[in-house]
């Protein structure tokens, strides 16, 4: 046997997958955009075996993503223990704890009559074939948001931390996305990793993130979306491979069948693709100079991946878009009705909206609209002055409060902060500047400071909320007498709920989602309702004492002497954001 033989030569290591955009990738990459685009308009126009293909497509790229997100942010953490970067690991995963115990805490959280009706539609699409992929649902918007909203009580079932985890869990994922890719942003720039906690916190600053996040409900997706979008567009100009594009191609898709305000956040990144895409192509890009691929092929690429999501956004007016999106305010004179609106939006006239942050914004726009910052300010600076101006004078559904209707600006808060961020280090590191240690502490316990003022704040936006406040609780009160009892939440049970607030009548629309089968029934008197089914079990709840004294209707019941015999119990809890206590008096009566 020679030396060879006895010594053989060792397997060269497996090659890592090439994932980078070139010629051959490009070719995959436009018929992947290709396919899906005219899936996604044969769904919308044919239906059927389409909408069926189209949404089941959908469903599993979005499961892929949640996994590729989860595998990324384990790996962020597992290099940071490595690195014994456990401060900035540490600091990072408090605030996403601390955002995590407001799921699901009904002391400060809200449940919101909106909300629960969504999760319902979500919940419902579950038993269509196709999720009702193309469909509308709450008040006619693209039903595809509550279908994800939805996918935590599909698999834990329906509970008040499910129903806020559908809304809350991707905003905490999108806050992540934004971190890992500003912190590699900073690195390939030479700056500090740690600086990507400032941003992060100066989310809490902001009232109308905190009240909207407690809300848990379709108006937080919008700003959930845009930091998805801009975490993943900063990945895209630094790590230009396939996973890149289609991260940006998946979340810009999203973007066109999700709450409306979230559209404004669709064209910036739509604008921004083709720019870069533009600056690769004439080689003024300065970002890509370590880029593995092929130049011409990675601008070709950000063409075909905005051309898709333009695509998926024109395809929601195949069957026609119910959001009134160009419906506008009449007899109102652009110009003035602009001025006014700008006006008020920087001055927080209605309501605190920028808050602390007033002064900066204000400089940065001044600064980007002077030409002293780069292009993309300036047209980040248009883009704002025009949301603002369009969230006023479009219609809507209904004349809302000014107040109220601010909450449809929030896309540009996560956008200005990272303009205004990212323009703050790029000065710092031209004049060879640094934010000290202590500085940063300070303005990390200063955001955080004002975000748990935020957080103790009663509604300041949509006030109606703060006239709903007990409901929450009598949903609780309710969960807690059914275990007792032995039932679910999907079982059939009569619920009858005695309130002289208007705005707390409407217990059918938390019922579409806690209690599906259950019969409702509201009354603002004092009459025992004997035409319900008796021979299910009973919830009777009122705001008062009133359910030891009820008198039966005309009709008479067989059944109210038992009601009457029964045991009254309450319970009283403690509002710690209002300051106030709520007691919910109640009876369970068995058939």
């Amino acid at each position: 046997m020679d030396k060879k033989t006895k010594n053989p030569t060792k397997p060269n290591k497996t090659k890592q997958l090439d994932l980078s955009i070139n010629d051959h990738s490009l070719k995959l990459l436009i018929t992947h955009f290709s396919v899906i685009s005219a899936l996604e308009l044969l769904a919308y126009g044919v239906g059927g075996f389409f909408s069926v293909l189209a949404a089941y497509i959908w469903l599993f790229t979005g499961i892929f993503w949640v996994g590729y997100f989860l595998s990324n942010a384990g790996l962020t953490i597992v290099n940071d223990i490595k690195k014994k970067k456990f401060v900035l690991l540490g600091v990072f995963s408090f605030l996403i704890i601390f955002l995590h115990i407001f799921i699901g805490n009904i002391s400060f959280s809200d449940i919101n009559p909106d909300a629960t009706q969504q999760l319902a539609a979500g919940l419902k699409s579950f038993d269509s074939a196709d999720l009702n992929y193309t469909g509308t649902a709450f008040l006619g918007y693209p039903n595809r948001q509550y279908v994800i909203a939805a996918i935590p009580a599909l698999i834990f079932g329906r509970s008040i931390w499910t129903a806020h985890a559908g809304f809350g869990i991707m905003f905490l994922i999108g806050l992540t996305v934004l971190f890992i890719n500003l912190r590699t942003w900073l690195k390939k720039n030479s700056i500090k990793e740690e600086y990507a906690l400032l941003p992060c916190f100066a989310f809490l600053a902001f009232p109308f993130i905190t009240e909207y996040y407690m809300n848990f409900e379709q108006a937080i997706t919008p700003v959930a979306l845009t930091m998805l979008g801009i975490g993943l567009f900063l990945k895209l100009t630094m790590e230009q491979d396939i996973l890149s594009i289609l991260a940006v191609s998946y979340v810009g898709c999203l973007m066109a069948d999700s709450y409306t305000p979230v559209l404004a956040s669709l064209g910036l990144l739509l604008v921004f693709l083709c720019l870069y895409a533009i600056k690769i192509k004439t080689g003024k890009s300065d970002i890509i100079k370590n880029q593995t691929g092929d130049i011409k092929s990675i601008s070709y690429a950000c063409f075909g991946c905005a051309a898709n999501i333009l695509v998926f956004f024109i395809a929601t007016y195949i069957s026609g878009r119910s959001d009134r999106l160009t419906e506008f305010r009449e007899n109102t004179s652009l110009v003035k009705t602009a001025l006014t609106t700008w006006k008020e939006f920087f001055t927080d006239a209605n309501v605190r909206f920028l808050g602390l942050f007033a002064g900066a914004v204000i400089l940065y726009m001044l600064l980007s609209v002077s030409l002293r910052l780069k292009v993309a300010d300036l047209l980040v600076s248009l883009w704002v002055l025009g949301v603002v101006f369009l969230s006023d004078y479009m219609t809507g559904y209904t004349a809302y409060d000014k107040a109220w209707v601010m909450q449809r600006n929030m896309v540009v808060i996560p956008v200005l902060i990272v303009c205004i961020f990212i323009a703050i280090v790029n000065f710092l590191k031209k004049h060879e500047l640094t934010i000290s240690q202590p500085i940063q502490v300070i303005l990390i316990i200063f955001f955080f400071a004002t975000g748990l003022f935020n957080f103790m704040q009663p509604h300041r936006s949509f006030k109606y909320f703060g006239f709903i406040q007990p409901m929450k609780y009598a949903i609780d009160y309710i969960d807690e007498t059914l275990k007792e009892n032995g039932l679910k939440n999907t079982d059939e049970f009569n619920l009858i709920i005695y309130t002289d607030n208007v705005l707390q009548s409407n217990i059918h629309d938390y019922a579409a989602f806690f209690y599906p089968n259950a019969t409702t029934y509201s009354e603002s008197g004092y009459l025992y309702n004997s035409s319900l089914d008796y021979s299910k079990p009973s919830i009777y709840l009122a705001e008062d004492t009133r359910l030891k004294t009820l008198e039966p209707d005309n009709a008479g019941a067989d059944t109210y002497i038992k009601f009457l015999k029964s045991a009254t119990g309450s319970k009283t809890y403690k509002n710690i954001r209002y300051g106030t206590e709520i007691t919910w008096h109640m009876k369970y009566i068995t058939p």
